[in-house]
């Protein structure tokens, strides 16, 4: 089969996408990745085909608009989601639905991320199979809130509030993008307009790569939705570590690691001061990860290595620390729950930092979630104080990373691809004629 992946994002977005990617090739399909121009490289360096989406997510994410209407999202978090999908999703929508359908010609299956929103709709209009894939639940449930929402992870009035989350970015979606969805699909695509595109995505199968072992599957969800576990893209047997982090590795006990990710922080010279103060109080080691400007206006002490941005797989890396502290991003909190070393996030307001933050806290296997713009030194301190010396707390951290260790969520995942084609080229419901890879 001929398999189209859409996403976006940053670099830890598009690595399980990779990830799975190369899964598929192994057993014999030809598999393709449409996203933006930046990972070009990287992911035909993999042996992966590569095709074009429009956008930048790296440039945006250092945009400061984008940062402003962000940050005031925790006090008009409605109205701010609002104009953050006028101002930023809505004016390059139709380019990016447009290059989507040209990355999917000639495809069998279509896996897309459901925020690039032309998987589905091309899917419909070449009569192929189409799984949504994503890294967070987005299924509305009772169970817990949307990932985006902030809320905390329980079931408020019986489960109405969490649904309710779930119901803001599906009326964004249809108050501000459907029109533009609706057009593009009766000019391009052929096709009558839809009256939801969230209704529409969810007729067909969905993939989320974590694992029932971090987040069971809601008891409201149905057998169309799958979770095959993690993801992971490993290359540590062929890596070669930096003379620096080998020698700072062997000179003393575990550190702590640091890493915000690709994520900017407006606030990056204070963040990166707190990390430092309270590494220092703390009295503990730690190898700090990234390439901020703001190291330039910092002097790091002897206990503390900075660290460039990927210069050490994180699958290689984590295991060596002794705890971890870092954004949240779903691809990094994986590893860390693999790696079994206890956890805190420090996180940023929007996507779905604070989720997985708060995912690690009722675990167990990490303090409670932090948020950047008010952090503190003692605040810091002291939750590396308890991750270094609860002991129940690494025992779990150690007990569910031996979990995560056992599981294979490609395999799982090509499983789970495979047996929806077959059922459906049983049902008569259109694949073209490559046969499946066995």
């Amino acid at each position: 089969m001929r398999i189209t992946i859409l996403t976006f994002g940053s670099r830890g977005d598009i690595q399980p996408y990779l990830a799975l990617a190369l899964g598929l090739k192994s057993v014999g399909h030809d598999v393709c990745i449409a996203t933006e121009q930046i990972y070009k490289d990287w992911i035909t360096q993999e042996g992966i085909e590569y095709a074009f989406l429009p956008g930048n997510s790296k440039e945006r994410h250092a945009n400061e608009a984008w940062f402003k209407l962000l940050e005031e999202t925790h006090r008009r978090p409605i109205v701010s989601a609002y104009r953050a999908y006028r101002e930023f999703l809505l004016p390059p929508l139709r380019k990016l639905l447009e290059a989507a359908w040209q990355a999917c010609q000639g495809s069998d299956v279509i896996l897309g991320l459901p925020t690039v929103y032309a998987g589905s709709h091309i899917a419909e209009k070449l009569g192929i199979p189409f799984f949504s894939v994503w890294t967070c639940p987005f299924t509305s449930t009772s169970h817990f809130p949307h990932a985006w929402s902030r809320l905390p992870s329980q079931r408020w009035a019986g489960g109405a509030l969490n649904r309710f989350s779930y119901w803001v970015p599906q009326f964004l979606d249809q108050k501000v993008l459907l029109p533009t969805i609706n057009q593009w699909r009766q000019e391009t695509l052929a096709l009558p307009p839809v009256k939801t595109h969230r209704h529409q995505l969810q007729t067909y199968s969905t993939l989320y790569n974590y694992s029932d072992a971090v987040l069971a599957k809601p008891t409201d969800w149905n057998d169309r939705i799958h979770l095959t576990g993690y993801w992971f893209l490993d290359r540590p047997e062929a890596f070669q570590p930096p003379e620096d982090l080998v020698q700072f590795l062997a000179a003393g006990p575990a550190p702590v690691y640091i890493g915000f990710g690709s994520i900017g922080d407006r606030h990056a010279t204070r963040t990166l001061q707190t990390a430092v103060d309270a590494v220092v109080k703390s009295g503990q080691r730690a190898v700090l990860e990234g390439g901020w400007a703001a190291f330039s206006t910092i002097k790091l002490p002897p206990q503390i290595l900075q660290l460039q941005s990927n210069a050490a797989p994180h699958a290689w890396l984590f295991p060596r620390m002794a705890a971890l502290i870092h954004h949240g991003g779903a691809g990094t909190t994986a590893q860390g729950f693999r790696s079994g070393k206890p956890t805190v996030v420090v996180y940023q307001k929007f996507t779905d930092y604070h989720f997985w933050g708060d995912r690690v806290a009722r675990l167990g296997v990490g303090p409670e979630p932090l948020h950047i713009r008010d952090l503190k030194v003692d605040d810091l301190t002291a939750a590396i104080h308890l991750m270094v010396s609860d002991r129940d707390m690494q025992a779990r951290a150690a007990q569910l990373g031996r979990s995560l260790q056992q599981e294979d969520g490609i395999a799982q995942a090509i499983d789970v691809i495979h047996d929806v084609v077959q059922r459906q080229c049983a049902n008569k419901l259109t694949l073209s004629p490559p046969v499946l890879a066995q």
